[in-house]
């Protein structure tokens, strides 16, 4: 558990992306390292030493990657190492901005510091009412802790960065005062969809393939999915469920092993497939199926949604808030929970390709428009710029240096 050369940083910006694990964060913290690339950037990223494999260390690109393993520390420890030693490696650093990217922050940081809230799912109303009451009651103590947690890091940064309008009311609703250090930032698919075209027919091996990608939390309610295709089944319609989920996630959650028996009874082994996908081949497999699925009953973003409206797949999601900003009328909706209204919206899907053809269109014009990674990196060099006058006006985030992100 050291990092490497935590002296050697001599850049503008450092970023602790030491979460970066596994879910949204990894695919975050990917391509945020190449669009700082492609920026010109002076950064450090920090992050665990399984994520270097995933990325090269291109010498003299403006972007190092430094690595810190704290994967054998419960989470008291890591909590007591990023605010002792992490604070002294950031002191050190000659960095003059911090980014902290995944809603934990340092409390007092001895320099500027942006926060990114991207994962504190229980500030939503939703979740708090359909949700909480199913944990146990350590599994509700440990959300409440995190979210005090998340409230100082936000208290205790110049600005605060949300993904979405709808996180950002959900979480700046516990402290109005927050709200004027509050900027929404919209996150991103990796490539534009002038290069995520997809060819394949609607059914064309005659089965009707759909795609959940997501890691599980009792949030993700994968159980309405798996139920909605056995309806259409039994209907006579061939279809399956890929969910991107491993056994050993259901086993960190009090509700995981029931939900992990329900999708594995032999009456499902058939048509659930449960295996994570590689995030290098998320474009390949979104074009293998006819449409992304999402059940999930609140997000702070929503990383597959976007892929799949730049990919040219068809989405339908839960009626929820964050989806409903996020896709727009790009995606058809369900109710939550309910898996015949979700397999209605899947046959009506199935039986309408003008529908297909206009929900392929709206979604590539969303995707474009709204989540593009040149407008992301300008609202963060935007950020930097605006925390004052300890930035130069040669630094490739300040003042000039935004300006030239677009």
């Amino acid at each position: 558990m050291s990092p490497a050369r935590p002296n050697s940083v001599k850049s503008e910006l450092i970023v602790n992306a030491i979460s970066a694990q596994q879910g949204g964060i990894v695919t975050y913290t990917l391509n945020l390292i190449r669009y700082m690339r492609k920026a010109g950037l002076s950064v450090t990223v920090y992050v665990p030493p399984a994520f270097l494999k995933r990325m090269d260390q291109k010498a003299g690109d403006g972007v190092d990657l430094m690595d810190v393993d704290l994967s054998g520390l419960a989470s008291l420890k890591r909590l007591f190492w990023e605010q002792l030693n992490w604070r002294r490696i950031v002191r050190k650093s000659g960095a003059r901005v911090l980014y902290s990217s995944a809603n934990y922050g340092l409390i007092r940081p001895p320099i500027p510091q942006i926060l990114m809230i991207q994962g504190e799912i229980s500030f939503n109303p939703y979740y708090q009412e359909a949700v909480l009451p199913r944990l146990s009651r350590l599994e509700r103590l440990g959300f409440a802790l995190r979210r005090r947690l998340v409230l100082w890091s936000m208290r205790h940064s110049d600005i605060v960065l949300f993904p979405s309008e709808t996180s950002m009311k959900s979480v700046v609703g516990n402290d109005p005062e927050l709200i004027t250090k509050s900027r929404v930032n919209y996150l991103c698919a990796e490539d534009g969809p002038e290069n995520m075209k997809n060819d394949r027919e609607w059914r064309e091996d005659g089965v009707l393939k759909t795609l959940y990608i997501s890691v599980y939390y009792p949030h993700k309610d994968p159980l309405t999915l798996v139920r909605a295709i056995q309806k259409l089944r039994d209907s006579g319609t061939n279809a399956t469920a890929r969910i991107t989920m491993k056994d050993q996630d259901f086993t960190h959650w009090s509700s995981g092993p029931r939900e992990l028996k329900e999708m594995q009874a032999p009456e499902n082994r058939d048509f659930v497939i449960l295996d994570r996908i590689p995030h290098e081949k998320v474009d390949s497999e979104l074009k293998q199926h006819d449409v992304l699925v999402s059940t999930s009953l609140a997000e702070t973003f929503g990383f597959p949604l976007v892929e799949s409206m730049a990919a040219g797949v068809p989405v339908v999601a839960t009626d929820v808030p964050i989806h409903r900003e996020i896709c727009g009328d790009a995606a058809l909706y369900f109710r939550p929970g309910d898996s015949e209204d979700l397999a209605r919206q899947l046959m009506e899907l199935d039986k309408d390709p003008e529908l297909r053809a206009t929900l392929v269109r709206r979604g590539h014009a969303r995707a474009s428009d709204m989540y593009g990674w040149s407008r992301h990196i300008q609202i963060l060099g935007e950020c930097v710029s605006s925390l004052g006058e300890t930035l130069t006006d040669d630094n490739p985030l300040g003042r000039k240096g935004a300006a030239n992100l677009s």
